[in-house]
């Protein structure tokens, strides 16, 4: 799975997570799957090998081009994720 994706997810697990059993998840799992949803919707999949297939030279500078484009989806779409009100708290 594309990195930039995972971290995207972790962040939202920090801002929507519960901290104990008593707390609902779904605000977590709804925020998730809005960003899975949306990123593959974008870019067609969420395998990092599949992303970067065409970028075969790990320094060069297209394939950081390629890769900071989908880290900038990410933190776009992530920001406006954790500008959301949380339910549970």
């Amino acid at each position: 799975m594309c990195g930039a994706l995972i971290a995207g997810v972790q962040a939202v697990g920090l801002r929507y997570g519960r901290v104990d059993r008593t707390v609902d998840r779904q605000p977590a799992l709804k925020q998730s799957a809005g960003l899975i949803t949306a990123f593959r919707a974008r870019f067609g999949t969420v395998s990092c090998g599949a992303l970067i297939r065409d970028f075969p030279d790990v320094t060069g500078r297209a394939r950081k081009e390629h890769c900071a484009g989908i880290v900038t989806f990410v933190a776009e779409r992530l920001e406006r994720a954790l500008a959301a009100p949380d339910p549970a708290r």
